[in-house]
């Protein structure tokens, strides 16, 4: 009878942890610190659980699974606002303004001719930093990578 007591309390144990282990979301990061023009030092955060990846490079590239989806370079504050004037002309179809992580942002879309753009323009809080976002492979797919990024200051 203790025996087999045992074995019960052991199978529920194992069952109450393989439950919560299950039930745990796991996520994997990648972290890069860039010196920028303005004298800045920006850490760009990458959420690498979906199969994201980031180069390191300035500009950079933002991957999945080995697809280029958006593609981005830090800016000045001076770039940045004459971006913000130009996209707020009317001329171009605005998707999205918020505050994501503390920064502002501007989710647009524009047509280059070949493809439509979906592009993204970032003010990274307390720095003179800005960051240009752009990408071809669709509207989704530009939404998601940037919900997967995260742009600091470091002090």
């Amino acid at each position: 009878m203790k025996k087999s007591l045992r074995i019960l309390a052991v199978i529920l144990t194992v069952a109450v942890i393989a439950t919560v282990m299950s039930a745990c979301k796991f996520t994997s990061w990648s972290a890069i610190t860039y010196d920028v023009s303005t004298g800045d030092k920006i850490k760009l955060q990458l959420d690498t659980t979906g199969g994201y990846s980031q180069d390191g490079k300035n500009p950079f590239t933002i991957k999945q699974n080995d697809k280029d989806i958006l593609q981005g370079t830090f800016i000045d504050m001076d770039t940045y606002n004459s971006y913000v004037d130009n996209v707020n002309s009317g001329s171009i179809e605005i998707l999205e303004q918020g505050i994501k992580d503390s920064n502002s942002f501007i989710f647009y879309t524009v047509d280059n001719g070949t493809a439509k753009e979906y592009d993204f323009i970032v003010m990274i809080e307390g720095s003179n930093t800005g960051v240009l976002l752009g990408g071809i492979t669709g509207q989704e797919e530009a939404r998601n990578c940037f919900s997967n990024i995260t742009f600091t200051v470091e002090k």
